[in-house]
C-alpha cells in the first residue's frame, strides 16, 4: 500500500496541473488530453492493485441488494459511455434481499460488471444491459440466496476465455483499456462474502455474469 501511495501522489499532482492547463486554452489541448487520459489509466492500475491486495478485514453489516443496484445504475446513467445504452432493471418490488457484507465492495463489483457490459456492446446497434435479481434455494434455513444477473447483448465471451475470465491480469481489452484485475478483484470480493460469481454466454446473444450471495435469515429484523 505504501508503494502504491508513493506512485499515486505524484500522479495526482500531474493530473491536477494537466487539468488546470486544459482550462487555459494553451493551444496544446490535444497533447494535454492525451496526458490526462494516460495518467488516469495509471491511477486506475494503482487502484486495482490496491483492491487486489486488500484482505477484506473490515466489519460487515446488513446490505440491501436493491439499494446497491439502484445506486450503481443512477451513478452510471450520467456517464458518457452509458448515455446510449438501454439499461433494463428487473427487481421484484415485493422482495427485500439483504445480505451480510460491505455495501461499498458490492457496489465496486456491480460497477465493474456494468462497465464491462457497456464495453461489450460498444459496436452493437441497440445495445442493452439487463440487471435482474431473484431468490434461489429450497427454502431451508441458511440455504436461500439472492441471484444478481448482469446481461448484455454484445458479442459474448470466446469459449477459450471463459475458463480464465476471473484470472488476475487476464484481459481481452486493448492496451490501456483495462488492467485485467477488475473481474479478479470482484471474484475475491464475492467469495469473501460467502458467495459465488460465474460467467456464461447467453443462448441468443451476449454474455451474462451471475452473482449468488447467501441471504440473511434474520433480514426482517434488520431493516425496518
Amino acid at each position: 500500500a505504501g508503494v502504491a501511495h508513493e506512485i499515486n501522489n505524484p500522479l495526482g499532482i500531474i493530473l491536477g496541473y494537466t487539468q488546470l492547463m486544459l482550462k487555459e486554452n494553451s493551444g496544446f489541448e490535444e497533447d494535454l488530453k492525451t496526458i490526462e487520459k494516460h495518467v488516469k489509466n495509471c491511477k486506475e492500475v494503482v487502484s486495482d492493485l490496491l483492491s487486489f491486495s486488500r484482505k477484506g478485514t473490515k466489519e460487515t453489516g446488513p446490505v440491501e441488494v436493491h439499494k446497491v443496484v439502484d445506486g450503481v445504475v443512477k451513478f452510471l446513467s450520467n456517464h458518457t459511455d452509458f448515455r446510449k445504452v438501454d439499461i433494463r432493471l428487473d427487481l421484484p418490488e415485493d422482495q427485500n434481499f439483504i445480505v451480510q457484507g460491505h455495501a461499498q465492495e458490492l457496489t465496486q463489483v456491480m460497477i465493474n460488471l456494468m462497465i464491462n457490459a457497456c464495453h461489450a456492446i460498444e459496436e452493437t446497434d441497440g445495445g442493452q444491459i439487463e440487471v435482474s435479481t431473484r431468490k434461489v434455494g429450497d427454502g431451508q434455513a441458511g440455504d436461500d440466496a439472492v441471484e444478481i444477473a448482469v446481461k448484455d447483448n454484445g458479442s459474448g465471451i470466446r469459449k477459450q476465455h471463459l475458463s480464465r475470465i476471473f484470472d488476475p491480469f487476464f484481459t481481452t481489452k486493448p492496451v490501456g483499456r483495462g488492467t485485467g484485475l477488475g473481474l479478479s478483484v470482484g471474484y475475491g470480493i464475492i467469495r469473501r462474502h460467502g458467495g459465488d460469481i460465474m460467467a456464461r454466454n447467453r443462448e441468443d446473444r451476449g454474455a451474462a455474469f451471475i452473482i449468488r450471495l447467501p441471504l440473511k435469515t434474520d433480514a426482517a429484523d434488520l431493516i425496518s
